[in-house]
């Protein structure tokens, strides 16, 4: 709102000063999401870790434990 009354009293076009509003404003939004996609991983390590992990071991090492306890 500041930047519009200031254009007003200046006597600068508005079109110009919503645009170059609107290309702050979408910039800042882009930050914000680049922001969030670098905290994801971090994120997204813990459950990986605890969870997913374990359970593809056992998928991937079990039937060649079986097989390693029948042979002895």
């Amino acid at each position: 709102m500041s930047a519009l009354i200031q254009a007003d009293e200046l006597g600068v076009s508005l079109g110009k000063v919503l645009r170059i509003e609107g290309d702050q404003l979408r910039e800042k939004r882009k930050q914000a999401a680049r922001e969030k996609a670098m905290k994801a991983p971090i994120k997204m390590l813990f459950p990986l870790v605890i969870f997913i992990f374990p359970a593809i071991f056992v998928v991937i090492l079990g039937p060649a434990l079986i097989q390693i306890m029948t042979g002895f």
